[in-house]
C-alpha cells in the first residue's frame, strides 16, 4: 500500500485525482468542510454549525459532510492537501489489514492467500474509483467492513469485547455514509437469527443467552457511540423528507 501512494504521498501540493475529468467531491465539498473542521479543533473547539449553504444548517446528524469521524484528526496537523492524500492511503491500509486478519483469525486461511484476498479487497476498482472521485465518506466506512465482521463473529464466539468493537465500528460508520452500517447491521442480524433459531429449535438455553447478551452489547456500544450522531439525525430527519411535498415544492 505504501509504495503504490509514495508518488502522491512524495508531491503533498497535490491531490488524488480522477482521469475522467470529472471532477472530485474534495474540491466542491470536502475541502471547505475539512479546513472548517481543522481550525476548531486547533482552537479546541467542535463544529456545530455550517454558515457557508444557505441560512446555514447544523453540522451533527448531517450525513453529507462526516462530521464526528475521528480520522479527521489529520487535518489539525497536516496540510489539507496531504492531509486528504494520507486520508486516502491510510484507509486503503485499514482496509487491506482488515480483511487480512478477518481471512486469517475467522477463516484460518493461509498466509499467501490471506495476503492476496487483502490486497485484491483494498485495491478492487470499486473501492479505488471511489477514491479517485474524492467519495472520502463511502470508501472509509467500506474500509472498516471486514473488521466489523471479525467482531461480529468473535462476539458470537462468546467475546462481548468484540461485540462491543464491531458495535463502535458501526456507529464510526453512520456519518461517514449510512448505507454502509445500514446493510453491515441488516446482513450481522440475519445471521445473528440463523445461529439463534437453531438453538432456541434444540433448546440449547446457555447459548440462546449468550447470543442474546452479545446482540445487546453489540446494539449497546453502537447507540452509546454512535449518539453524537444518531440523536441529531433523528432530530433532523423529519426535515429532510420530501415525501409531504407536492411535485412542484420537491423541485
Amino acid at each position: 500500500v505504501f509504495l503504490f501512494f509514495i508518488p502522491i504521498l512524495l508531491t503533498p501540493d497535490k491531490l488524488i485525482w480522477s482521469f475522467s475529468h470529472l471532477g472530485s467531491d474534495i474540491e466542491n465539498r470536502h475541502w471547505g468542510d475539512f479546513t472548517r473542521y481543522a481550525e476548531y479543533l486547533r482552537q479546541w473547539r467542535i463544529p456545530l454549525w455550517d454558515s457557508s449553504v444557505a441560512l446555514g444548517h447544523p453540522l451533527p446528524g448531517d450525513l453529507d459532510v462526516v462530521f464526528g469521524y475521528p480520522l479527521i484528526v489529520l487535518f489539525v496537523f497536516l496540510p489539507t492537501a496531504f492531509a486528504f492524500n494520507v486520508y486516502d492511503a491510510l484507509h486503503v491500509f485499514i482496509a487491506g489489514a482488515s480483511m487480512f486478519y478477518l481471512l486469517r483469525l475467522s477463516y484460518q486461511i493461509d498466509l499467501p492467500s490471506s495476503l492476496f484476498g487483502a490486497l485484491a479487497f483494498a485495491f478492487m476498482p470499486k473501492f479505488v474509483a471511489h477514491l479517485a472521485v474524492g467519495h472520502i465518506g463511502l470508501m472509509p466506512a467500506l474500509a472498516w467492513v471486514p473488521l466489523l465482521w471479525l467482531g461480529f463473529q468473535r462476539g458470537m464466539e462468546g467475546s462481548y469485547r468484540w461485540a462491543a468493537v464491531a458495535g463502535a465500528i458501526m456507529a464510526m460508520q453512520v456519518p461517514l455514509h449510512i448505507q454502509i452500517p445500514y446493510y453491515a447491521a441488516a446482513i450481522a442480524s440475519a445471521f445473528w437469527l440463523w445461529r439463534l433459531i437453531p438453538s432456541l429449535w434444540h433448546k440449547q438455553w446457555l447459548n440462546v443467552r449468550q447470543l442474546i447478551v452479545m446482540y445487546a452489547v453489540f446494539l449497546t456500544a453502537f447507540v452509546l457511540i454512535g449518539a453524537s450522531t444518531l440523536i441529531p439525525l433523528m432530530e433532523t430527519l423529519p426535515y429532510n423528507s420530501r415525501v409531504d411535498l407536492s411535485l412542484a415544492d420537491a423541485n
